[in-house]
Formats: C-alpha cells, structure tokens, sequence
C-alpha cells in the first residue's frame, strides 16, 4: 500500500553542487517542523562502514542507496524533508537513471535549484561557492535528469534562502492552516459526549454514588451546550499535550497542543481525539484523594494512576472500535499496576469506579514502584546503547521508535536483543 502522505507531503531537494539545496533544507525542517536528511550525510556514513566499496561504480551505489533510502524512510509513516548531493541524481548511464526515475516519481514535491535561469551565470556563481572540485558543476546543469526528475524548478535570481523557502511552501501547499479553535473545541466536546454514554453504559452499576454524580455532571454540562473539553492557546510549562480535570480540579479537559506540529485542523482534531478517551477516564481517579501529601508518595500515586487509567482506557477502546485511540507510553505503568494488585491485593478496579481508597502498606507499595522505576530506566539506557551501535544517520530514528514501542508495551529487556549486534548492512529501522 503506497503511503500517500509521505510522497505527497515530503519536500526533495536536488540540484548542482552549492545551489543553496542544504541551506534551504534546514530552513524548511525548522518552519515545518519536519524531519531532514541529507544524503551526503548518508554518503559519507556507508563510505565509513565500506558499503561503497562492494559496487563498481557510484551511480550503481546511488540507485541502491536512494531505493534503500526511501524505503526506509517511508516506513516512519511522516513526511521527510530530503536534499540530495549535486552527482546523486545525474546519471550517464540511461539504464541506472531510468530506475531511479522510477524510485523518485511517486513524489510530489522534487525541487530542483539552479542560481539562474542563464547557464553561464550559474556556473559562475557555483564555481564562486564550490569548495572543491569545479568540473562536474556544468554537467549538472546540462544534464537533463535533474529536470526530468523535478516537479519545479527554482531558480535563485540572487534572492535570500526565506524568499525561496517562501516560492517553494508557496509550490507545495504546505502553509499551515489558520487552526479553528472554536470548531475544534465544538467537535471534541461531542467526541466526549459520546464516550460519556458509553462510559455510562459499560460502568454505571459498579459506579459509587460520587462517581455516578461525576458522570451526570459532565454528562449534563455537555447536553446544556457548556464545554468541558477547552483547547488552549500557547504551550503548557510542563509541556504536556493535555491536563484533565482531575488535575486542574475545574471539571474540564485541557488541551495544549504543539501547533508546529499539525498544519490542518484535521491532523489537529486526529491527536486530541486520540487522547481524550485517557483525559476522561482520569476523572474517575483522583490521585490527590487517596494518598498522602509527601512529594515522594505523590510521584508514586501518579505513576500508578496512570497505568490503571490507561489500562482501562485501552480495554474500553479495545472494545468500544469506532473510538479513535493511541495508545499513551504507560506500558511500564500497567505493569505496575498488575503487579500491586497481585503482590498487595489492592482492589484497582475499586479505586477506579468505587469509593476512593487510601492505599495501605506504603512501605511495600514503594518497594515495588522503586523496582518498576527502576527497570524502565534500564530498559530505556539499553535503547540508548544499542542506538549507539547503529550508523549516526540512523541512531536518532532509531532511538525515537523503539524507544516509543518499549514505553507503550512495556517490554521486558530481553525484547531489545533483536537489535543487538546487527551486520551493518541490516541495520535499518
């Protein structure tokens, strides 16, 4: 299945030797907060790890490394800002050049830069900044791949990298929305409706008379048109994307999301919905009523509310389908949650939908979370090594994912042995 937000969204960026293609990636990447990759940098790490080596020549190496490339990178599920080197899309060989043509054309957005539309004063201008050899500059701007590869061309006219960065968000419809506050706010709120009946459905019985009131109360404010789910403008200090009302201690959701992050209100609406089933489940847990006032044991009761609500937010969602869901990274939490009510015979399903318990045996509880806390670091420092040992243009990747799938899962450390001690030509994520 073809991943059409990654060749529709993703910006490549080709052309000569000195034609800005570097400068412009990183300007891109900072205002659209996408991920860049420079494939000299790529060049430079397979040259180290002798992988160059084993082809006859470089645009057989090119055609391999650019399939590998992009394979790789699709499978991140996001869009890339990517600027190639001035010889890795020029090709003698018609061949070699007709199969990446094939790798490249499902992208939308193939940039190609030149400083000018008029051939000789190009050249001078790259023969100006180049560093290094000058000769192949001509050909690589007579060359006709570059312009059968791109979807645009640019020309420079001696214009500043923000003017340029402009003509191509301008070319690929990438200008972030103006993000609708009032409507976004409109739909979370009857997202939360919904959740609400169903939460009414599936736990109401077991409920305690507080917790029953809780719910009507939510449920009631949301029929009379008043909002319990607020989106708030600017970030929060503890930079977290939501707060429910059992933190504020308001009745309501907030919301803080990182707007450079979503360009649609769409993208927007798709992650506060995916974590709003969690925010309303933590208003039937309140850590602040069942345990004591002492910084260490509130570090534990968050640690442990966070497990349980998610624990039940994932079995509610598990069975509820057409609620939209992600799954949050309290893997670690869940297990520890298990764990206590197995070794201290806490009633978690009580704490969650009954009266609000204090937890006895502090002692013991605070053993075992120490315990968990403990292996949840080690797990992610053994992430951290093993990132190590991957090349460094993919150890970033690399440590973002498997980092995500161990917090989310909660995985033992011997899951992390799959990654251990790869041949360099395996290693890819």
């Amino acid at each position: 299945m073809v991943n059409e937000r990654f060749y529709n969204e993703s910006i490549i960026l080709i052309g000569p030797s000195g034609a800005g293609k570097s400068t412009l990636a990183e300007k891109l990447s900072d205002f659209l907060e996408m991920p860049r990759k420079s494939i000299d940098s790529v060049v430079f790490e397979d040259r180290k790890r002798g992988i160059i080596d084993k082809f006859s020549n470089m645009e057989k190496y090119n055609a391999y490394m650019i399939k590998r490339e992009i394979e790789k990178a699709e499978s991140f599920d996001i869009p890339w800002i990517v600027d190639f080197g001035g010889g890795q899309t020029v090709y003698d060989n018609k061949e070699i050049f007709e199969f990446v043509k094939k790798q490249m054309k499902k992208f939308k957005n193939v940039i190609l830069l030149l400083p000018s539309k008029d051939i000789d004063e190009s050249l001078k201008i790259l023969n100006k900044r180049s560093k290094g050899d000058i000769r192949d500059n001509r050909n690589f701007i007579i060359s006709p791949c570059n312009k059968e590869l791109a979807t645009k061309v640019i020309y420079e006219n001696k214009r500043i990298p923000n003017e340029i960065a402009n003509e191509v968000l301008d070319f690929t419809n990438s200008r972030k929305e103006n993000l609708d506050y009032s409507l976004l706010e409109k739909k979370l709120n009857i997202e939360a409706l919904t959740i609400l009946h169903l939460i009414k459905k599936d736990y109401y019985k077991v409920m305690s008379e507080r917790k029953k009131k809780t719910l009507d109360g939510l449920t009631n404010a949301l029929i009379n048109n008043k909002k319990i789910v607020i989106v708030n403008r600017g970030t929060n200090k503890d930079k977290v994307i939501a707060h429910s009302g059992g933190t504020l201690k308001d009745g309501k959701v907030h919301f803080y999301p990182d707007l450079r992050m979503f360009r649609t209100n769409e993208e927007l609406l798709k992650k506060c919905k995916s974590i709003l089933p969690h925010e309303l489940f933590h208003f039937f847990l309140l850590p602040h009523r069942f345990v004591a006032e002492e910084e260490k044991i509130k570090e534990m009761s968050g640690y442990y509310t966070e497990g349980l609500v998610e624990r039940e937010t994932r079995f509610f969602c598990l069975k509820h389908k057409e609620i939209l869901y992600e799954k949050a990274c309290y893997g670690y939490n869940i297990n520890f949650v298990n764990s206590i009510e197995k070794s201290l015979g806490v009633n978690s399903y009580e704490m969650l939908f009954g009266e609000d318990n204090y937890l006895t045996n502090i002692g013991d509880f605070e053993k075992e979370y120490d315990a968990f806390v403990r292996y949840e670091n080690e797990t992610i420092k053994m992430i951290e090594d093993i990132a190590k040992e991957y090349p460094a243009n993919l150890r970033v990747d690399f440590y973002k994912k498997v980092r995500k799938e161990a917090l989310q899962d909660g995985v033992k450390k011997q899951y992390l042995d799959k990654y251990r001690n790869k041949n360099t030509d395996e290693m890819e994520i």
